[in-house]
């Protein structure tokens, strides 16, 4: 998360209990708030995944990683992932949209893939 402050929005840390901790996240996706957090924060974490799978994979070394889908297209990981299929930088295992929050109808694209070095 580069450009905002999280800090004062996300009190994570505040919170005592495992029930206090799933309200939290309850509350943050109704209405998609959570989508929203994303892109207004202009989260930079799976911007920057694919450079760091790149520094540390190892060949044949599998990558698995979760990307919410309403940031999936918005921050171009549709394009990356397929630049990367095309330059033969990794091979898709799988690659499919599920639930990620499901009580409040929030999906992600989950990928596992094999790293060609």
């Amino acid at each position: 998360m580069s450009k905002k402050n999280v800090g004062n929005k996300i009190p994570i840390y505040k919170l005592k209990t495992t029930k206090q901790v799933m309200n939290f996240y309850d509350e943050w996706g109704d209405k998609d708030k959570y989508n929203k957090d994303m892109v207004d924060w202009d989260y930079s974490g799976p911007k920057e995944m694919v450079n760091t799978f790149k520094k540390y994979a190892k060949n044949k070394g599998l990558i698995f990683f979760t990307i919410n889908e309403g940031i999936y297209e918005e921050y171009g990981f549709d394009k990356k992932i397929k630049e990367l299929e095309d330059k033969n930088k990794w091979k898709e295992i799988v690659f499919f949209k599920s639930d990620y929050i499901a009580s409040k109808d929030i999906n992600a694209w989950l990928g596992l893939y094999e790293v060609i070095k």
